[in-house]
């Protein structure tokens, strides 16, 4: 395999109705989630330190990610040639060498010639260098890199007086008696050291450490050292150089007959850690996949850092209302895309009222989002998959961080665990509750009392020999959300009440072994339990679930051109509901709950069920620049008397026209279970279906941009509606949930894209798309669904402008959602209440949304740590974007519901 990286050896509707869809949307995909969790899709190595992606290269063998860059530990100077010398010329000659894994330079190129002799020069002289190869978690391995060779003129030496030079001593009467020479030796001492990087304290390799006027250089091998010896005593500049960190000099004395020790720490020429990221293509199974690194979503303006926030600036991603962490892709419902964490998928992946993810920043390595059109090691799901791809802890060291904002405060830990392991482990709390009866006014906190408070955490152990590895990782997350408020009743003062948690538990095992050259296989268990309960007075509901998943994976490569992957994953789970609710089932109230006064009803549920899901896909290359990837899945399920199946057959086919032009095509059938609570009152459903289909190509522009352009169809069927004319009949038996809507989505997406490099990246990304539905529920016309966006602009930039200071900004520009507009009311004299007399159904918009976001980083480096200061600033205009409205008593008048208005968000972090 071959990476390509850079080295220089030298210089180195209403609000109600919103809010309903929010509960529903919570309660139904938590509930249907954590009954049903699909266990562990598509093989996802765990990255290291170094950034390459992970991929299979033409002959489907891994690729694993860098963990090391080479480094030189052994050079040769090249012969300077004779007439560019005498002439006084200098050069650089750039080089694209081959380093194998043993260190050794196998081939050695010219990219860019210099003439006068230094491009034979440098090539002869670069194959006899010697480099600590770059390295993996398994091991070495070859590298492409490419070099930049320095020819200097230096001050030319002339032999003293007296003195000729007779093999390799001298003679002549300046020699002196070996007296002399022993004299000399005692007045002569040793210079070593070792050079880390600040901040980090990693031992720096390749470090051109020189002493000025003695014409003596070294450089730094692996573990950061370097020595002189025989250096005479007196006071000296000590000089070093590395490309990618600032140059340094410092001024030491050697004393006669010492050994003079010194230690030095360089920073990097910017802020960031991750100055060089190495990236490797890899083999593709879909036609389409975003990826986004950890150092992006560090600095992506607007998300607070927030992993899974960054998904929601990918094309064909709606905009979520009041900024809450839904992910609709391509005219789909939340419902419909899977969050999974390495490749596990998790019952809820944001806090509590849009707050941040479940997994903070510095355990994530990677997101990956497909948004649509997956291969069959995916199912459950017609829509978009978002795969959370966790990274080991690191080895090098012990290492740990703090940070602080005004929400809440985290650590983190890191290390080596035994010889071959690592762990990373993590806990996070908010402490609104705490503060904010502190900032509320008496009389105010005297009438309303609100405990809004999250914690989560994380830990993870890895450990890896050769071709094996196993990792644990044990993760989970609590929310609550309690509210007290007084109220005069019948003259009488009474509170109300409201509870409201949300809690869970994740284990995930994993288990990777290479069986033969051409035969791997992966086994993934699983473990979780849930807890969720909402209490409202005298009302209550609970719901506990146990769920247990394994997930088996065999990949064999056959030939060159052909491999099959093949899978089968299965679970059991279990779920008690015990509530009591007032619920009305009357007309366009249901399904959603009403809570009342009267007297609630007793509910007690206890169902169990099981899935298997075997699947197959094939990779043939029938040609060199063209792919094909047929694949099927079968899903079968019994849950609670309801007998669930479908076969979907999957077809992805890429072909390279140029080294820097790829078109893709896929299309298939994609199936999804009805959510639980609707099986539960009608055990007749069957499985929601999709079929997609999508066109398109990705080309490498100049500059190093991206672009990714594809045009996307959807047509959805089967999907469970409700049945407004049974439901008014009033008979409950006539179980209004019915397999009776569709829907059609098509649109095309655009992604121009600047991928991180040298403390800069940007992307924008466009959608211009509709989605539509019908069904029972909407009179069998079709009708715009609730979260249709026509238009859909996003621009992301971040730029690492001076040391260590990043400057971030988003904008966003998204057409309003549809609603429902109110046209009148009626006056119910038999509940005494005004009821609305609505207009056509989504027939109307809200206005235009935009928002303009910035961060501003601030890195300090010091010797042995770091400090991190960031301000993140949302909706930086404070524009007053209406997510719905209001009306008063008799819907005569009405006043915009806005938006989220400018949040502004300061943190601090540190880090050893």
């Amino acid at each position: 395999m071959s990476y390509l990286v850079n080295k220089h050896e030298k210089f180195p509707a209403c609000i109600h109705g919103s809010f309903t869809l929010l509960l529903r949307t919570i309660f139904i995909a938590t509930l249907a989630v954590t009954v049903w969790m699909p266990a562990k899709a598509g093989e996802r190595p765990d990255q290291g330190v170094g950034k390459a992606k992970y991929e299979e290269n033409s002959n489907n063998k891994k690729e694993e990610p860098l963990i090391a860059l080479p480094r030189v530990i052994k050079k040769k100077d090249a012969k300077y040639p004779e007439q560019a010398f005498e002439a006084g010329l200098e050069a650089v000659v750039k080089l694209e060498i081959l380093v194998g894994s043993n260190g050794k330079v196998e081939k050695a190129k010219v990219v860019q010639p210099a003439g006068h002799g230094f491009d034979e020069a440098a090539v002869q002289a670069l194959l006899h260098y010697e480099f600590e190869p770059a390295r993996t978690k398994n091991g070495p391995v070859p590298v492409t890199i490419m070099f930049d060779y320095h020819f200097t003129l230096k001050e030319k030496k002339t032999p003293a007086k007296g003195i000729k030079k007779v093999g390799g001593g001298v003679s002549g009467k300046s020699a002196g008696s070996a007296e002399s020479h022993e004299k000399k030796a005692a007045l002569l001492g040793r210079l070593e050291g070792k050079v880390l990087e600040a901040g980090a304290r990693l031992p720096l390799a390749g470090v051109e450490v020189s002493i000025r006027g003695k014409n003596l250089d070294t450089i730094t091998g692996a573990s950061g050292s370097f020595s002189f010896d025989r250096v005479g005593a007196g006071s000296y500049m000590v000089s070093l150089r590395l490309q990618g960190f600032e140059a340094m000099d410092s001024k030491e004395t050697v004393k006669a007959g010492k050994a003079t020790q010194v230690l030095y720490y360089m920073r990097r020429a910017k802020g960031t850690r991750y100055e060089t990221i190495v990236r490797a293509k890899r083999k593709r199974r879909e036609v389409t996949i975003h990826e986004i690194d950890r150092e992006e979503v560090e600095k992506s303006p607007g998300t607070f850092g927030d992993p899974v926030r960054v998904v929601q600036n990918f094309p064909g991603v709606a905009r979520a209302p009041f900024g809450l962490g839904l992910i609709a892709v391509r005219g789909a419902s939340p419902a419909d895309t899977g969050i999974f964490v390495d490749g596990h998928e998790v019952p809820l992946l944001f806090h509590f009222l849009g707050g941040p993810s479940v997994l903070p920043f510095e355990i994530v390595d990677s997101v990956d989002f497909y948004p649509g059109g997956t291969g069959p090691a995916y199912g459950n799901k017609m829509a978009g998959i978002v795969n959370v791809r966790t990274r080991p802890g690191r080895r090098e060291r012990y290492f740990g961080q703090a940070d602080i904002d005004l929400i809440d405060a985290g650590a983190i830990l890191e290390g080596p665990l035994g010889d071959k392991g690592s762990i990373i482990a993590g806990v996070r709390r908010s402490y609104i509750d705490a503060l904010l009866p502190l900032l509320l006014p008496s009389d105010v906190a005297d009438e309303v009392s609100v405990a809004p408070r999250y914690w989560d955490y994380q830990a993870k152990y890895d450990y890896r020999d050769k071709g094996s590895s196993l990792g644990v990782f044990v993760f989970g997350s609590d929310d609550l959300l309690t509210f007290l408020k007084k109220q005069k009743r019948e003259g009488a003062a009474k509170r109300d009440d409201f509870y409201m948690r949300m809690m869970w538990h994740r284990l995930l095992v994993d288990w990777k072994d290479q069986l033969t050259d051409g035969l791997s296989i992966q086994v993934s268990p699983g473990f979780m339990y849930s807890y969720n309960r909402v209490n409202m007075n005298q009302n209550n509901f609970k719901l506990h679930v146990l769920n247990l998943d394994v997930r088996t994976e065999l990949k064999w490569k056959l030939s060159d051109s052909l491999a099959f992957s093949a899978g089968l994953e299965g679970g059991i789970g279990k779920f008690f509901i015990d509530a009591a609710l007032p619920i009305n089932w009357q007309g366009l109230n249901f399904p959603r709950p009403s809570f009342t006064e009267n007297e609630p009803t007793g509910i007690s549920v206890e169902g169990s069920g099981f899935r298997v899901s075997p699947y197959l896909e094939v990779s043939y290359n029938p040609v060199e620049k063209l792919t094909l990837l047929p694949g099927i899945r079968f899903d079968g399920s019994h849950f609670h008397g309801t007998n669930l199946w479908a076969l979907d057959p999957r077809l992805t086919i890429l072909y390279k026209v140029t080294e820097d032009v790829m078109a893709k095509t896929g299309l298939g059938l994609f199936s999804q279970w009805p959510d639980i609570p609707y099986m539960v009152q009608n055990r007749h459903l069957s499985t929601q279906r999709a079929f997609q289909a999508t066109l398109g190509t990705e080309v490498k522009l100049p500059l190093g941009l991206e672009m990714d352009f594809q045009v996307f169809g959807k047509y959805m069927f089967d999907l469970v509606v409700f049945d407004t004319s049974e439901a008014l009949s009033g008979e409950m038996s006539a179980l209004p949930f019915k397999n009776a809507g569709v829907g059609r989505a098509w649109g095309a997406e655009l992604l121009l894209r600047k991928p991180l490099a040298d403390g800069l990246f940007a992307w924008i990304s466009y959608t211009i798309q509709r989605s539509e539905r019908k069904g029972p529920d909407t009179d069998n016309r079709w009708i715009i669904w609730d979260l249709d966006q026509t238009n859909i602009l996003t621009l992301v930039a971040s730029w690492e402008f001076y040391k260590g200071w990043t400057f971030g900004a988003r904008f966003r520009l998204v057409t309003g959602n549809p609603y429902t507009p109110v046209e009148g009311a009626v006056f119910d004299s038999d509940q005494n209440l005004y009821l609305p007399q609505f207009g056509g159904f989504n027939s109307k918009r809200l206005p235009l949304f935009h928002e303009l976001d910035v961060r501003l980083d601030k890195r300090f480096t010091f010797d042995t740590w770091y400090l991190s200061l960031y301000l993140d600033v949302r909706n930086a205009y404070n524009r007053r974007n209406p997510e719905g409205f209001q009306y008063s008593f008799d819907y005569s008048e009405r006043i915009d519901f806005p938006g989220l208005p400018i949040i502004p968000t300061l943190g601090i972090k540190g880090e050893f």
